[in-house]
């Protein structure tokens, strides 16, 4: 695998030319414009039509991508690409296909703020990120192990390896050392100013603080709240699961959120949440599963649940119930899409088994991403209308490798063979 720094996109000419859809949509917006143009001049030139009485209103044509007909893609279809990206179908026309608008099924799909298409994953021993359709890898880090999470706008990769966070540029220049930090707890804000993660509190007993690491120079980090694992929206809402504690009721918990330049507030949950994911004024969160007994004496059971709420705790609906086998012991892996309609999540077990799969936010079926092995969520397109997941499980010794599925669980397609969390 060739060590090729990428060209981070600096300009919005830049930004185009690394998404091709993009760079389309904007040529045939201007075709549209350009007609536009002419049939309102070419008439005003000729003189006035006694037969028109009405303004003739031009709708601009949506942007067009590839498609891809091929359906779900069986085992035996799968195409294998070398770790450089440059096989197996990938790039214009080929990777993640999309109906006529860029998503599946004639949805339209939203681009996030400062998302740019470029993905990270673990390779042969080092951390890499490339494009989204695996194409100019570059190696950041020689990486064993640990916790990593990519800037949403594709410039540096930060990692929790024995405990310490590293901010670590693409383009390889001076990394920033910022301190201890706890893994699993990685949440980059929107434009890719900072970091949210997780300091442990010394003899707090599993009691953790979110901090926030600026990558603004001379700017050092600086506790946001006492609370556990963190996410945070677009708009700069923050949810964050509650400190450890004893449980007085277990059918009823709470989530800290802070929405964006206000101070923190406790919402309300039904049960204990055990992982949150927060865009578009919605909270996603999962229910832990657990016996208790109640005042009576009596034994009852909490089975494990994906619930949503608005962020300030009103209007809750359940819109995952519990497993439908009996390995898991419940829901992990929380990510809403950029437009905040889906939600990506994983049902895990305590062997490393996990299984992904998307579900509408407006309630519906989930789709699962799992055909044989298991799946674990890497997070969405810069484009909102397909996801990446890691394949095999590698504690058990199964070959592992980076894909993607459209958003309805279709097009799915191996990346990168050998890639790994």
């Amino acid at each position: 695998m060739d060590e090729k720094p990428i060209d981070i996109p600096g300009t919005r000419w830049e930004w185009l030319l690394a998404d091709k859809r993009r760079l389309v949509a904007l040529v045939a917006g201007v075709l549209v414009v350009l007609g536009a143009i002419a049939m309102v001049a070419v008439p005003a030139l000729l003189g006035p039509d006694a037969d028109d009485d009405e303004l003739v209103v031009v709708e601009p044509i949506p942007p067009t991508g590839g498609t891809d007909a091929t359906g779900t893609v069986g085992p035996g279809d799968e195409t294998t690409p070398a770790p450089d990206g440059t096989a197996g179908g990938t790039g214009p026309g080929g990777g993640m296909g999309t109906g006529s608008n860029g998503s599946e099924g004639g949805e339209s799909s939203t681009v996030a703020l400062g998302r740019a298409p470029f993905v990270a994953y673990r390779f042969a021993g080092g951390i890499w990120v490339s494009r989204e359709d695996g194409t100019e890898p570059v190696k950041v880090a020689d990486s064993e192990q640990g916790t990593f999470a990519l800037s949403p706008d594709g410039s540096a990769v930060a990692l929790v390896e024995q405990g310490e966070l590293t901010i670590l540029p693409v383009d390889l220049r001076q990394r920033t050392v910022v301190g201890d930090a706890q893994p699993h707890a990685l949440a980059w804000e929107t434009d890719s100013s900072a970091l949210l993660y997780l300091r442990a509190i010394e003899g707090g007993h599993g009691v953790t603080e979110v901090w926030r690491a600026s990558r603004r120079i001379g700017v050092g980090p600086v506790k946001v709240v006492q609370a556990g694992a963190p996410a945070v929206a677009s708009d700069g809402t923050i949810a964050a699961l509650p400190i450890p504690g004893v449980v007085m009721d277990p059918t009823a918990g709470s989530l800290w959120v802070l929405p964006s330049g206000r101070s923190a507030t406790q919402v309300a949950t039904r049960g204990q949440p055990a992982a949150c994911a927060v865009e578009g004024g919605v909270i996603a969160y999962a229910v832990i599963g657990m016996r208790y007994t109640d005042v009576t004496g009596t034994e009852k059971q909490i089975d494990p649940e994906i619930w949503v709420m608005r962020v300030d705790g009103s209007t809750p609906r359940r819109i995952v119930g519990k497993p439908q086998t009996q390995r898991p012991f419940g829901y992990a892996n929380l990510m809403l899409s950029p437009d905040g309609q889906r939600l990506l999540y994983a049902e895990v077990g305590d062997d490393g088994y996990s299984r992904a799969s998307i579900v509408p936010v407006a309630g519906g079926t989930p789709v699962s991403l799992t055909v044989r092995r298991d799946t674990y969520p890497l997070g969405w397109s810069a484009d909102g209308a397909s996801v990446f997941f890691i394949e095999g499980n590698a504690f058990q010794g199964e070959p592992t490798a980076l894909m993607t599925a459209r958003a309805g669980g279709l097009g799915r397609r191996m990346v990168i063979e050998g890639a790994g969390l």
